[in-house]
């Protein structure tokens, strides 16, 4: 035992109160070797000695009361918990493993490549990886390359990655060594992690001591198993692709892949991260996915549908589909992504922005009644379900009001025959984006699946200013009357025949007089 332990031990010992024998007894063990000092997180010290660990705490025994205490290493200041680990051997995979822009190129076929775009010119993009550089025929690529971030291992080889910051350092100095030996290890260079550290304790041994002196326990500990630490980080990198399958496969057969190894609970912990990452990420893409899927499918039936057809895709179909789409596109990097998956997550999602769907001129089409509904002239008290029973008869009747709303419109779409099919011919001529829309608003509004607000805007109709009619003046046949007429004001005059007002219905709202718009979310 060293003079500076042994005052420790005296002092420790004589402030013992009277009478504490047994806790002495107790401490016997403790004594018999030296004392080490234990920094707590809150910045306390214990003063005794670890007994037993395991990956996820240590059991101290001190050296005061002789008590024998299992402290997670949470608990410790977070150096001390790098230092006990890296001595333990329970060495972390790299956490701040370094990351470079790059680009994914996805083709026609479904192939996919990632990696640093070198060249765009001509018909192909030549695209850097790790392994080799490929050229992609422009012709083939499914869309515009989406950027990402990857670990560098994945874009540049180690010398490649080695070499570059080698250019940028000092090796004369302790300082430059270190940084190099930082850059290795983020890397996961750590045979050159090692000689960099030990190259800057030789260099200037009073400079950063110890982190010089941890770096290289660590760094000497990961470069034994470097190849266990890589399988892990790959598996992290699996997840920032969105890969989770392949994920959380890499990451089960890690204990038989490596069943000696002190990682294993370093793969487990991967493995839970992987989980939580692909729930997240189905939870927090079943919105943005649900809604393109919806635009995409009505914009699928504004093309091809009649009104009637439509109308009876939107009672069952139109949803199928869009929940269809959404597990299709989940599903490229989950198989868990099923249709009850999607639902729950979306039905669970948080309701936050609002979305706007507009009817436009297609207001008149819904009728009068549909087209005013929930509006200031909308007098109908609304009553909040007060309990589960309640809230389902309630969606009972709503669906069933639309049902016989949807079908009556229906009905009114079928001309007899030899008669114009006045709706049919007016959904026709709408703009395709504008039968888009209508489904659009349609489906939000009454599909059950979105949050609506309870007041619609009703906006005025921009051709007739709300009025539901349009005001014609007819004048005489007479074309020096006329002329007269309208230097006159339209109100007659220079002897010819006088002008007439007179109403018709307006073209564009059918006499609705209205633009129905929802926000929903």
């Amino acid at each position: 035992m060293t003079p500076s332990t042994l005052s420790a031990a005296l002092l420790l010992l004589l402030a013992l109160p009277a009478g504490a024998s047994a806790q002495v007894s107790a401490s016997a063990e403790v004594r018999q070797e030296s004392l080490t000092m234990l920094r707590l997180r809150d910045g306390s010290i214990l003063w005794g000695r670890v007994v037993e660990h395991d990956p996820d705490a240590i059991v101290y025994l001190r050296a005061d009361t002789g008590g024998r205490h299992r402290l997670a290493y949470g608990l410790l200041d977070p150096v001390e918990e790098r230092e006990l680990k890296a001595s333990f051997g329970y060495v972390d995979v790299v956490a701040d493993e370094l990351m470079v822009p790059a680009e994914v190129l996805t083709t026609t076929d479904g192939v996919q490549y990632t990696g640093v775009v070198l060249q765009r010119s001509g018909d192909t993009i030549l695209v850097k990886t790790a392994s080799a550089t490929v050229p992609v025929p422009k012709a083939r690529l499914a869309g515009a390359p989406t950027p990402t971030m990857v670990p560098a291992r994945e874009v540049y080889t180690k010398d490649e990655l080695y070499a570059r910051k080698l250019a940028e350092v000092d090796l004369a100095t302790a300082a430059g060594r270190v940084e190099l030996a930082l850059w290795c290890e983020r890397t996961l260079d750590f045979a050159r992690a090692v000689e960099n550290w030990g190259k800057a304790a030789e260099l200037d041994p009073s400079h950063r001591a110890d982190e010089v002196k941890n770096g290289l326990v660590r760094a000497g500990d990961k470069a034994l198993r470097a190849d266990q630490i890589e399988w892990l980080a790959n598996v992290d990198a699996l997840v920032a692709r969105k890969r989770f399958d392949e994920a959380l496969s890499a990451a089960e057969a890690f204990a038989g892949k490596f069943p000696d190894s002190p990682l294993r609970p370093d793969a487990k912990r991967a493995l839970d991260r992987a989980v939580k990452a692909r729930d997240r990420w189905i939870s927090e893409r079943a919105w943005s996915l649900w809604n393109a899927q919806v635009g995409k499918v009505a914009r699928e039936l504004s093309v091809r549908s009649t009104l009637a057809e439509v109308l009876a895709a939107l009672e069952g179909k139109f949803k199928e589909d869009v929940l269809a789409g959404v597990v299709r596109e989940l599903g490229k990097s989950t198989k868990e992504a099923t249709p009850d998956v999607v639902l729950r997550a979306f039905s669970a999602r948080k309701k936050e922005r609002w979305l706007r769907a507009s009817y436009g001129q297609g207001t008149w089409l819904l009728g009068k009644e549909r087209a005013f509904k929930g509006g200031s002239d909308d007098g109908k008290p609304k009553q909040a379900p007060v309990n589960e029973r309640d809230a389902e008869r309630l969606e009972l009747e709503q669906r069933l009001a639309r049902f016989i709303e949807n079908q009556q419109l229906a009905r009114s779409t079928q001309a007899g025959p030899g008669e114009e099919d006045e709706r049919e011919t007016a959904w026709a001529e709408l703009p395709s984006t504008a039968r888009q829309n209508w489904i659009l608003a349609y489906y939000a509004e009454n599909g059950g699946d979105f949050e609506v607000a309870p007041k619609p805007l009703l906006a005025a109709c921009r051709e007739c200013g709300g009025t539901g009619t349009r005001q014609m003046s007819l004048v005489g046949s007479n074309p020096a009357a006329n002329a007269a007429n309208q230097q006159g004001g339209g109100r007659g005059g220079g002897g010819g025949a006088p002008a007439m007002d007179t109403f018709a219905e307006c073209v564009g709202c059918h006499g609705i007089g209205i633009v129905r718009r929802i926000s929903y979310r």
